[in-house]
């Protein structure tokens, strides 16, 4: 409702003014009439009666090469992302490709940028379920090591946004859009209602 939608952008404009990321901290700051934030969260949630728990804050500086895109899903109101390119801001081919990656995460909802981020024990773990899955398969035991490399790529593929088909394109990588753009990937937030 009105009165939710109203505290979200006073906790956003807060968050964006003071720069903390860790709700508990932007929880304990004064809002501009002398109410915490965390009061008025809890006046709030009591007039709702609703079980509202603010788990998140990701924060991005205004910064000269920042080309910053949000979306939020229209139909359930319930996803919402945040794309962070480096390049110019002022070019609108890079506002629009920010925006469609965007709009591909709400889509697609990987869980890393890259497989450079994924821990070693997710990808350890991975590979273990594909030996598996390859042996259960009947493949000879001295092919299973280059069967689960060539597989894991496509692990890669699902869960790592740089690595995705582009959802409005699936001949392209969203890493082929970026750097078509003449951009660079900077970061990315997914944010979905009862997320951990």
């Amino acid at each position: 409702n009105e009165e939710f939608r109203s505290l979200a952008n006073e906790l956003a404009e807060l968050a964006a003014k003071t720069g903390i990321t860790e709700t508990t901290a932007l929880l304990e700051q004064t809002l501009p009439d002398g109410e915490t934030a965390g009061r008025r969260l809890d006046d709030v949630l009591t007039k709702l009666r609703e079980n509202i728990i603010f788990r998140r804050i990701a924060f991005y500086p205004n910064e000269s090469d920042n080309v910053i895109a949000s979306y939020i899903h229209k139909v359930t109101n319930k996803i919402g992302v945040l794309v962070v390119l480096k390049g110019d801001p002022a070019n609108q081919a890079q506002v629009d490709i920010a925006r469609d990656i965007a709009m591909h995460v709400a889509a697609n909802k990987p869980e890393f940028a890259s497989s450079m981020d994924i821990p070693a024990s997710v990808v350890e773990r991975e590979k273990a379920v594909l030996a598996e899955k390859t042996r259960n398969e009947g493949k000879p035991e001295a092919s299973i090591a280059k069967i689960v490399e060539g597989r894991i790529g496509k692990y890669f593929e699902q869960v790592c946004l740089l690595e995705q088909p582009f959802v409005k394109d699936p001949s392209k990588k969203v890493h082929q859009l970026i750097s078509e753009a003449g951009a660079e990937f900077k970061s990315f937030s997914l944010f979905v209602v009862g997320q951990e």
